[in-house]
C-alpha cells in the first residue's frame, strides 16, 4: 500500500503507473490524480470537464462515432493557436486531424479524394 501525494488516499500499487527509477518503482501520484494533473497541465480542463464533454457526445468519438466503451478517447485542441478544447476523438481521427495540420481544406480535399469517382481501367 502506497500514500498518493495528490488524493493523500492509501492504495495498493497497482493504483500507480509504474517507474523503475522511482523509490518504490511507481509513481508518486496515483493513476487517477496523474490522469487530472495532465488534462489540466496540457488542457486547462479538469476531470469533471472531461466528463461533461463525454456526456454531451453521448460517449462517443466525435467524428467516428466509437464509443468511449472500446476505445479510450482524447482530448482534441486547436494546435498553434489559442489551444481551445474542441472535443473529445478516438486516438485514430485525432491523429488523422493532426496529420492533416487540422486544415479544413486539406480535409474537405481528401473528403473528395475519398468521394464517388471513376477511375480508368
Amino acid at each position: 500500500m502506497h500514500t498518493c501525494t495528490g488524493c493523500w488516499n492509501l492504495l495498493p500499487a497497482s493504483e500507480f503507473h509504474r517507474n523503475p527509477n522511482k523509490r518504490h518503482g511507481i509513481e508518486r501520484q496515483c493513476r487517477t490524480c496523474a490522469a487530472d494533473r495532465k488534462l489540466r497541465g496540457r488542457y486547462g480542463i479538469d476531470r469533471a470537464t472531461y466528463q461533461q464533454l463525454l456526456a454531451e457526445q453521448d460517449g462517443v468519438c466525435a467524428i467516428c462515432d466509437t464509443p468511449a466503451s472500446e476505445k479510450p478517447l482524447v482530448v482534441d485542441h486547436q494546435h498553434g493557436g489559442t489551444g481551445q478544447v474542441r472535443g473529445l476523438l478516438c486516438h485514430g481521427c485525432n491523429t488523422g486531424l493532426g496529420l492533416l495540420k487540422d486544415d479544413p481544406v486539406t480535409l474537405l480535399r481528401a473528403a473528395g479524394y475519398l468521394g464517388p469517382r471513376s477511375v480508368a481501367a
